[in-house]
């Protein structure tokens, strides 16, 4: 607390120039951009309010000194929502601190919407009403006052909030520095190079337009203006091919029938996929193309429930890093979007993936010992499950009867969170060489035979959250703990995670919920917080949250979302502690990371065979000089990520990593 400076800016607003509608950089760089006032605190000292109109010790001029000396001295710069506050001290003061807080994303930790007014009210304050934010209204002594009041109150409730999380041993070390480095990376910003941006789009366009002529010459009675208009769609398929379907998801039981049966409609439906695909991977191409050299607020810290990250949104332009098209087969193409993201001057990239950690994680979770003994070996589980499901089969990756391995992949990532039968089967028939009825429903029964203690583990966990919701009653099994929640946001549950973190349901309320064949029974749902805006528009799928009367949106959760959250969960603390001893331990910049793929940041390299064309497989490590960096660089990488870290409660749980021996001057496989 002694160490730390407390800030919050109040800015002017007028109609069409308000954080709803633009990002922050955007607001922050338009040529309307005037800051109002600020209120500053220092450790436990008074707050002390400037602003446009002030005199001396009250003036901006005096703010920006004060804030200038307290980065130098090398405090800690506490904010709410450090996008907007260290954003504009870095661009309007020029004043960047080395660590940064940002309560908020100590209240998403708490399991709350992340306002300062939900903050606030778990604490037991409450926010002042929000005065005029303009330039006029500052001239006004009335207003001047209530504008001071605001802008000081906001800035108390910070510390308030950052004095809760110093006592909370929740909130771990690492935790700190993943949530400050989330902070000044989002600042930083990621390097794009539009120059290539602009040629992967060139290249989509020109495979869209390919792909919407075929269409219209195959389909020529059919208007391409309703490519995304569903019900056109239908109707068409309808008229043209006499099938009515419920809908356009590929992985509907009876659109898949109905594609098997009619292949001139399966043929159509995917020409009208492929076209909008294409069209997408234009958008994003563009956007990335139109922007800055770099990508700002790249990766939300907290973005999910499950305290994973997110990427989008306003922030960043709309550019989702986290959600960058892989090249799945018949998109290969697609991946050269990733291509774009390019390591800063002087360093190239290594990426190592956390090898199915999720899978190893319920495993662990549930005692699966010969799944645990098998990952830990190293064996390629997959192939080693498709051999059980076919006897007498030899089973390799890029080997024989590899497009089994593939049945056996997902199996063992898909089943584990207790996808249904059906579903399951829906899964498989959308790939290239579905199987058939009988061989899928070989697959499933196999899984469920191998492994009765993941059965076993989904069964007791909602047990145990049922039982604590319900009746109040705490337990700690299987590495998790599962206590009753009352904290004044209604009567709830709190998981306890292996890695010290918790998850929050909070106010559950149980729902008989109804589908067009009648009721389903109950289902639980949870809200996010004390204050809870009923007009928000938080984009989730369809069916997963409903407002209810008392003006809180709450998010469904049953026993396969239960298991999902906390495998996720504790699969993102052991990437994040990774990403902490790599940095801190081993001073291996990390640039970004996606799901359970870590990128770092290493010296370029500089060996004789670095621009020698070469064979596609060969493995490049051997070819390089002892003392390279960037050899060196990946081997730290692949030594801390094949490292369980800092959780003494995981002991037993094998992890590995998979890294990619070639250069990477660029993002991508």
């Amino acid at each position: 607390m002694e160490n730390a400076l407390f800030l919050d800016f109040e800015t002017h607003m007028e109609k069409g120039y308000t954080l709803k509608k633009m990002s922050a950089r955007a607001y922050v760089v338009d040529p309307r951009f005037r800051i109002l006032s600020v209120a500053i605190a220092e450790a436990s000292g008074e707050v002390a309010f400037y602003y446009v109109f002030g005199d001396g010790e009250h003036s901006l001029d005096t703010a920006h000194k004060r804030v200038a000396r307290a980065a130098r001295d090398g405090k800690w710069l506490v904010v709410h929502n450090a996008g907007f506050d260290a954003l504009i001290l870095k661009l309007e003061w020029g004043v960047e601190f080395d660590h940064i807080f940002d309560t908020a994303g100590y209240v998403k930790h708490l399991g709350l919407h992340p306002s300062l007014d939900n903050g606030a009210m778990f604490f037991g304050q409450k926010k002042a009403s929000a005065p005029e934010f303009n330039v006029d209204s500052l001239r006004d002594p009335v207003k001047l006052k209530e504008m001071a009041y605001y802008n000081a109150k906001d800035t108390a409730l910070c510390r308030l909030i950052f004095g809760k999380a110093l006592l909370d041993q929740s909130f771990m070390l690492f935790e700190w520095w993943v949530l400050d480095k989330a902070c000044r990376d989002n600042l930083h910003g990621l390097r794009i190079d539009r120059h290539r941006a602009e040629e992967v789009a060139q290249r989509f366009g020109e495979r869209r337009d390919q792909l919407r002529s075929r269409l219209c010459r195959e389909y020529g009675d059919f208007d391409t203006n309703d490519l995304r208009r569903p019900k056109k769609v239908i109707a068409y398929c309808k008229e043209r091919f006499d099938i009515e379907l419920p809908c356009l998801d590929r992985s509907d039981p009876e659109v898949v029938e109905a594609k098997r049966i009619n292949g001139r409609l399966g043929k159509f439906l995917a020409l009208r996929e492929s076209v909008i695909s294409w069209e997408a991977a234009v958008q994003r191409a563009r956007k990335m193309a139109a922007g800055t050299d770099r990508v700002y607020a790249a990766a939300r810290y907290y973005g999910a429930h499950t305290g994973r990250f997110s990427g989008g949104g306003r922030d960043a332009e709309n550019v989702n890093v986290q959600n960058l098209p892989g090249g799945k087969k018949g998109y290969e193409e697609m991946a050269l979007l990733r291509g774009v993201i390019v390591p800063e001057p002087g360093c190239s990239f290594v990426s190592a993936d956390l090898s199915s950690i999720e899978a190893r994680v319920t495993a662990f979770l549930a005692g699966e010992r010969q799944l645990l003994e098998r990952f830990a070996s190293g064996e390629d589980v997959y192939s080693w499950f498709a051999e059980q499901v076919f006897p007498g089969k030899t089973v390799a990756k890029d080997g024989p009867n590899s497009h089994l391995r593939k049945l056996g992949k997902e199996a063992i990532l898909g089943l584990g969170f207790g996808m249904g039968y059906d579903t399951f089967f829906a899964r498989l028939r959308t790939m290239d060489d579905p199987p058939t009825e009988d061989t899928a429903r070989r697959i499933y029964d196999q899984y469920q035979r191998s492994f009765p203690h993941i059965r076993r583990l989904r069964k007791l966990y909602w047990t145990l959250f049922r039982y604590a919701s319900q009746k109040g009653l705490n337990s700690h099994q299987n590495y998790c703990g599962f206590n009753h929640l009352s904290d004044g946001s209604g009567a709830g549950v709190v998981v306890g995670l292996p890695t010290a973190r918790r998850l929050f349901y909070r106010s559950v309320r149980v729902i008989p919920d109804m589908l067009p064949w009648g009721e389903i029974g109950d289902q639980f749902w949870y809200a996010d917080g004390y204050a809870c805006d009923p007009e928000e528009k938080t984009l989730v799928r369809p069916g997963r949250r409903k407002l209810c009367s008392d003006g809180r949106h709450r998010y469904v959760v049953y026993e396969q979302i239960l298991v999902e959250n906390i495998v996720q969960a504790i699969a993102r603390d052991i990437l994040a502690a990774q990403m902490y001893v790599l940095e801190e331990h081993h001073q291996v910049p990390v640039a970004f990371h996606v799901h359970d793929e870590l990128i770092a940041l290493t010296p370029e390299c500089t060996c004789p065979h670095r621009d020698t064309p070469l064979p596609k497989k060969t493995n490049v490590a051997t070819l390089h000089e002892a003392d390279c960096r960037w050899i060196a660089g990946m081997r730290t990488v692949e030594t801390v990520m094949s490292t369980l870290p800092l959780f003494p409660k995981l002991k037993g749980l094998p992890v590995g990593c998979e890294t990619n021996p070639r250069i990477r001057d660029r993002y991508g496989k």
